[in-house]
């Protein structure tokens, strides 16, 4: 492929400390930021289930798109699955072709997908033969701020600035959240820092064995995915029946954070992974009131939680 007489190379980075990749991080995201993305793709090099492609303009690399390698079980099969990650093309070159080039070379892979991307990322996939399978909606639950969020952001779209509104009656959404957990008696165990998750490995594939599709957690995979991953802090919290202690659910979720959420800069966390023996045991709105709660007995603040 040519550009403006300059011909673009495809190539595939086995190392994050290729010199040429590490330049192009610095002029796309500054030393600061390049140095922490480096270390997740050394950390996705770990898995040894990582492709890395690059676009190269005049011997300087203008594009990238990455994707990794897990089992996916449809049906009751397992099956090779590679998620798409990271895709990026500098400003100059966007437009010429460069990120259809880079997920077209991807696409070869066997059930290549990808389960959170922009626009325009998803009408080069559609482009490249994709089809949907299943909506993933963002969604986020209140625990101090929204309706000043969704004004703030409102007030961006129409208007094309910010508008800070202060949080009156913050704690309406935590009472909330405690009445639609309705109280439930179960007994918990926390844990923060680098805990072991592989442990749970049976626990959470038995009970992802009632969907028709999810992803295997092999003690492997746990343990690459939160143990090793230099990107998260998370806590887990185990959720036991208070009857025989048998354990009934699992929750991992994020550190609080500062992120973009309906265009504001909001504190939250992020749930990482839900597993429940039974809903009526233990749901999703318990999850909210327990991470809730987590944060508030730390004193540290949250607006609210989100997951996909």
């Amino acid at each position: 492929m040519t550009m403006n007489g300059n011909r673009i190379e495809y190539r595939e980075i086995s190392d994050a400390s290729d010199p040429r990749y590490k330049d192009f991080l610095y002029r796309k995201d500054g030393e600061l930021y390049a140095e922490s993305f480096l270390r997740r793709v050394e950390w996705y090099f770990k898995s040894r289930r990582y492709k890395l492609l690059v676009a190269e303009l005049d011997d300087q690399i203008v594009a990238h798109a990455g994707a990794y390698n897990v089992t996916a079980v449809i049906n009751g099969k397992e099956v090779d699955w590679w998620w798409g990650v990271d895709t990026f093309a500098m400003p100059e070159v966007r437009g010429k072709g460069l990120g259809k080039g880079l997920q077209g070379a991807l696409h070869q892979l066997p059930n290549f997908s990808s389960q959170a991307y922009s626009r325009i990322n998803g009408n080069i996939k559609l482009r490249c033969g994709c089809t949907p399978l299943f909506s993933t909606p963002f969604v986020y639950y209140p625990c101090k701020r929204f309706f000043s969020a969704v004004i703030g952001m409102v007030s961006k779209k129409c208007f094309g600035k910010s508008l800070t509104l202060p949080s009156f009656g913050t704690s309406k959404y935590r009472k909330i959240n405690s009445f639609i957990a309705h109280r439930k008696k179960f007994d918990t165990a926390t844990f923060s820092g680098r805990h072991k998750i592989c442990q749970y490995s049976e626990f959470i594939n038995t009970h992802l064995s009632k969907f028709d599709f999810y992803i295997k957690r092999s003690p492997e995979y746990l343990d690459w995915k939160y143990y090793q991953n230099p990107s998260v802090e998370y806590v887990v919290i185990e959720i036991h029946n208070p009857s025989d202690q048998t354990l009934i659910g699992l929750l991992v979720f994020s550190e609080a954070k500062e992120k973009i959420v309906y265009m504001n800069k909001l504190r939250v966390s992020m749930i990482l992974d839900f597993i429940t023996a039974d809903e009526s045991l233990f749901s999703l709105k318990d999850a909210i009131f327990l991470i809730d709660r987590h944060f508030q007995q730390l004193g540290r603040p949250l607006d609210g939680v989100c997951s996909l």
